[in-house]
């Protein structure tokens, strides 16, 4: 599991809140204060409900400051991949945000009342799972801060993390599991998701060329490939052709690009490798990209995928989405059983 995908599947269910009141306070209330309304905390604490605080589960608060540090840290994450919330968007993933910070509290709550506590030794491992794939501590500690975390909020969240998976296996996982029969009649009643069609294993040699370039630079690319083309007709091997003199990223493992299927390359290049047998070399086919000379190694027609062959996928796919209803399903019922009360209107419900 990559760095990132931790971080987002944790915040989508179980967004950390870390909410911090301090009860029985010295200061006189403001007049404003008193005019407002309160409530009691399970403790005894009387909170103000101010602009503030925007829940309360079960008597305990979550509140803005809380929702704009999750709403800072995850757009951070979202913008390092480049992508950029429209005004609306973000009004949406706020509201996400609140959703995942109350699903976190009420999940929190109930894995204390079941005593349940996390391995320390299972918070390790992963943590050092992370710092190996990052290349050591300082790699990770950089991964992170890009991330909008530090070392501690991270090794918080492996904590609640393996505290929170622990209660979710605990009460769904015999509820989430699939049967042998579920799985062939997925099988049997959705044929079409089970038919391979017809593949070409291709090699290549490209000569780069831009789609506008003038007629010098064409003709240099042209003779450079003709030049190829002339070596492999007289038996050069193509694969050494490729590593010597091919542009293209697969260059290093002698232009080979693996099985592919009609849709995966650009057409001028699918048409001409498609047309292709086994073992023959195309003539210079032009794509966006440049030049190439394609060499078919191998095809495999279409067919339709046995059960016995997809059984394991299948059962992998139904699991995960039976685990997330079933997960659901424990979240809405740990909301029924709740007290939440929200003091932040939901998008377009406002008034």
């Amino acid at each position: 599991m990559t760095l990132r995908t931790f971080i987002l599947s944790f915040l989508c269910i179980i967004a950390l809140a870390m909410p911090v009141f301090a009860g029985g306070g010295q200061e006189e209330p403001s007049q404003e204060e008193e005019s407002r309304p309160v409530v009691s905390t399970e403790e005894g604490t009387t909170i103000v409900v101010s602009e503030e605080l925007i829940a309360l589960v079960n008597k305990q608060p979550i509140t803005l400051e809380d929702l704009d540090k999750e709403t800072e840290r995850i757009v951070a994450q979202f913008s390092s991949q480049g992508k950029v919330f429209g005004e609306e968007e973000l009004i949406e993933i706020r509201w996400k945000i609140l959703e995942s910070l109350i699903n976190r509290e009420l999940l929190g709550q109930k894995a204390t009342k079941m005593g349940i506590e996390t391995d320390e030794a299972l918070v390790e491992q992963q943590i050092e799972q992370y710092k190996a794939q990052f290349g050591g501590e300082e790699g990770l500690i950089a991964a992170l801060s890009q991330q909008g975390y530090t070392m501690e909020t991270f090794t918080s969240e492996i904590t609640e993390s393996i505290k929170l998976q622990t209660l979710i296996t605990q009460e769904t996982m015999a509820l989430a599991q699939v049967t042998e029969e579920e799985a062939k009649s997925f099988y049997d009643n959705n044929p079409q998701r089970f038919v391979q069609p017809e593949m070409v294993e291709a090699s290549h040699i490209l000569i780069k060329m831009e789609p506008d370039a003038d007629e010098a630079a064409r003709k240099e690319a042209m003779d450079r490939i003709t030049q190829i083309q002339e070596k492999l007709k007289e038996g050069v091997d193509f694969a050494e052709m490729a590593r010597l003199l091919s542009e293209g990223p697969s260059a290093e493992r002698g232009g080979a690009l693996g099985f592919f299927q009609r849709g995966q390359m650009v057409k001028s290049f699918e048409d001409a490798a498609f047309d292709l047998g086994i073992g023959e070399i195309s003539d210079v086919t032009e794509s966006q990209f440049g030049l190439h000379l394609i060499n078919v190694t191998g095809k495999k027609a279409q067919r339709t995928i046995s059960f016995e062959e997809a059984r394991q996928q299948i059962l992998v796919a139904l699991q995960q989405e039976k685990s997330a209803q079933t997960i659901n399903q424990y979240l809405d019922s740990l909301r029924k059983e709740a007290e939440v009360e929200l003091f932040m209107a939901e998008p377009g419900k406002e008034g």
